[in-house]
This record gives structure tokens, sequence and C-alpha cells, in this order.
């Protein structure tokens, strides 16, 4: 998927944190007018889970869960690439 994200005319070109891409599907490029579909408010940023605990310090076992988690994705995305037809 090739992504760019979208500007806003100004006197400069400024990015509105919208991103579009072209998907190769069936042999051809299709567009995709929005990647992500998440609406977040001003300094709000995404998070699955919070690592640190109340006193701020690392939550350990949080942590290693979510090592575990990304060993195993990392398994599963791991095969080759098809080629497209």
């Amino acid at each position: 998927m090739a992504v760019d994200t979208e500007y806003v005319p100004a006197e400069t070109y400024v990015p509105d944190g919208d991103f579009e891409a072209f998907k190769w599907k069936d042999g051809r490029w299709v567009h995709v007018e929005k990647v992500f579909n998440v609406k977040l408010k001003d300094g709000e940023f995404p998070m699955d889970e919070k690592m640190l605990d109340e006193a701020g310090g690392a939550n350990e076992q949080k942590l290693m869960e979510q090592t575990q988690k990304n060993i195993e994705k990392g398994k599963k995305t791991a095969q080759p690439a098809k080629k497209p037809a």
C-alpha cells in the first residue's frame, strides 16, 4: 500500500492528519480515501494499553505480555510477500 498525507492549503502546505492511499488489488491500484478511522482529541495519542503504573513506573507484567504479543505477531507476518499478478 502506498500512503500519503493530505495537506491543507495555506501559505505553506500543512498536514491535516488525514491519510489516503493506493492499495494493490486484483492487478490494479485502488484508491483508499481514509486509511485510519480513529478520531483523537487534541493532546491524545493512540495507545493500546498503559505500560506505566499510576506512579509512572514500568508495569513489568504488561510489558512482558505486550512483548509476547509482538513476538507472535512477528511470526505471523514473517511470511514472504506475494508478487502481484
